[in-house]
């Protein structure tokens, strides 16, 4: 907690040397996610959503999806975090379901595992930018992928840009996973070893 008063005094520095020591330390890292959070809550489901282009797409459907994995994200989420949470019943549920309902269960369960950050802010009044969270641009980013929001919703080649800083190796991470829980085989390739590694 001590250190996210201190990135908070940090983060206020003028000369960028304070912005610096944040995002080169490991000490920060809760902090450095928390900043993060704050800045992608902005681009809220609706901005993404009137940023999206492309043939075929059903906006109001997208809405409707992204609801239905969000109210379910969050539930999991609520139902199983805590300090000591065993996360082998959260596993065993997830099965074999539509795309958003997947997507909710395994970003829970992402979001579950690398919890620790959220737990150390425990006297922090925003404590939930804590933790690591999808944002929307991910979520919308994997049901393009998989044909979420086409007017057919079926799997069909699609190609998303996801920004720099957008967590691209999650969104990839997540949709890889949803294919191979409908019997896909998936292989992941990246054109950096450093990446590979980082977010192996």
């Amino acid at each position: 907690m001590a250190f996210a008063k201190l990135g908070t005094i940090f983060n206020q520095d003028r000369d960028g040397i304070g912005q610096c020591i944040i995002s080169e330390h490991k000490s920060f890292q809760g902090y450095s996610l928390s900043l993060f959070n704050h800045k992608t809550r902005r681009h809220n489901i609706h901005y993404v959503l009137d940023q999206l282009k492309g043939n075929f797409v059903n906006k109001k459907q997208l809405l409707k999806r992204y609801d239905e994995f969000h109210d379910i994200y969050e539930r999991k989420v609520k139902e199983n975090l805590s300090p000591n949470m065993k996360l082998e019943k959260l596993v065993s549920n997830i099965k074999l379901s539509t795309v958003p309902r997947l997507t909710a269960s395994i970003s829970a369960l992402w979001t579950l595992q690398k919890a620790d950050h959220y737990f150390q802010a425990e006297d922090l009044k925003d404590q939930n930018n804590y933790l690591l969270q999808p944002h929307a641009t991910q979520v919308i980013s994997i049901f393009r992928m998989l044909g979420i929001g086409d007017t057919e919703e079926r799997l069909i080649n699609n190609l998303v840009q996801i920004g720099t800083g957008e967590e691209k190796s999650v969104t990839l991470g997540v949709t890889a996973s949803i294919l191979a829980l409908l019997g896909f085989d998936v292989h992941c390739a990246c054109y950096s070893e450093y990446l590979s590694q980082r977010d192996y």
